[in-house]
């Protein structure tokens, strides 16, 4: 469970914060000062639980910082150093924001900032940063050899992931900020709100359609391990896998089009709550196409072997 909840909230808080670079280039000045920072630390408290869930799953969290030492050879390591690196870009980038919402009349500290150069450095480089701890993941369970994870697909899985989640935390985060002021609403459907629920739409489609392609291997002649994983889905676990992809179907796709196309009927109540439902299902799905990620590999009887 430490390791979902690591691998869901780490690809939250990148998404978020590529979501804030989008939000940097599409809003309005009128609220723009005052949303962004808290998307921003949004993404940043994901993050920051990500890192104590990630000290749960290690066998003895004292001894995390040795993980340089393999560093030249290990993709564990190196997604060990590179989220250590995106945390601490992430505090700094978020401490910069956080300036900005700090009264004035507290010793002048509100005033203070870090600069805006300074600013949108902090901004691509914690996105950055943190896409190549996601790419680490991955390539972490590829090196496995197990035929599940060792395709190109969990490339596209953990991405898609990171892209769903940012798209519909920072959807949530900006309703909640707004949420009163329905002309603050409409002009946030103008300026990026659209396009949000457009791209959310489009990558729970794919990413949902790349998990269903599994079920291809149930026509298999031999017992592969990729029939294995696709039984354990369709049977044991079926429960799982329909909840799985309903929440994807509803909270990834219908609710999303539902608010697109009817977002100038609703009032803001409704907005908050589809917003709600839309994170919250999305959240669910690919919490549970994590634990099924997990559940359904087949792995190897002898290491190094090949499946039997």
């Amino acid at each position: 469970i430490p390791l979902i909840v690591m691998l869901v909230l780490t690809q939250l808080s990148v998404g978020a914060f590529w979501g804030v670079l989008f939000l940097r280039n599409h809003v309005t000045a009128s609220f723009k000062d005052g949303l962004i920072p808290y998307c921003i630390l949004m993404a940043f408290a994901a993050g920051l639980v990500a890192l104590g869930a990630s000290l749960f799953h290690l066998g003895r969290p004292l001894y995390a910082f040795r993980a340089v030492v393999g560093l030249k050879r290990s993709w564990l390591s190196r997604e060990i150093v590179l989220f250590g690196i995106f945390s601490v870009l992430a505090t700094v980038y978020a401490v910069g924001s956080g300036m900005s919402l700090v009264p004035e009349s507290w010793s002048g500290f509100g005033s203070k900032s870090l600069g805006k150069g300074l600013m949108d450095i902090l901004a691509v480089a914690t996105a950055g940063v943190g896409t190549l701890g996601v790419y680490s993941s991955v390539k972490v369970y590829q090196k496995t050899r197990r035929p599940f994870w060792d395709n190109p697909i969990t490339m596209f899985k953990f991405l898609l992931t990171m892209g769903i989640l940012g798209c519909s935390a920072v959807l949530l985060t900006t309703i909640i900020f707004v949420m009163t002021d329905e002309m603050a609403i409409s002009s946030m459907m103008q300026d990026f709100g659209s396009p949000l629920l457009g791209i959310l739409a489009a990558m729970t489609t794919l990413k949902v359609f790349l998990e269903i392609m599994i079920f291809l291997h149930l026509d298999d002649k031999e017992l592969t391990a990729l029939k294995k994983t696709a039984l354990l889905m369709a049977r044991p676990f079926r429960g799982v896998t329909l909840t799985r992809f309903i929440c994807g179907a509803i909270g990834g796709v219908l609710l999303p089009l539902l608010f697109l196309t009817r977002h100038n009927h609703m009032g803001w109540g409704a907005v908050v709550a589809i917003t709600s439902l839309i994170f919250l299902l999305s959240f669910t799905g690919e919490s549970l196409e994590r634990y099924l990620f997990f559940r359904t590999v087949v792995p190897f009887r002898m290491p190094g072997g090949k499946d039997s």
